[in-house]
């Protein structure tokens, strides 16, 4: 995934505490996930949410 800023998506799943699957521009993609709560409220296939690019080269989410 390659963000400049930030880049609209759609929330797929939850992996785990910290990884979630999401559509970016209608590719799957893992992405860090910040906030370790539930979140359930939130975690609805299709949701839009908002990815925040990182400029670090190593970083795997």
């Amino acid at each position: 995934m390659h963000c400049d800023l930030l880049c609209p998506g759609k929330f797929v799943k939850r992996m785990n505490r910290i990884v979630a699957q999401v559509l970016v521009n209608d590719d799957s993609e893992l992405a860090h996930v910040p906030n370790t709560t539930r979140l359930t409220e939130l975690q609805s296939e299709g949701n839009p949410i908002i990815l925040q690019g990182s400029q670090n080269p190593l970083r795997k989410t």
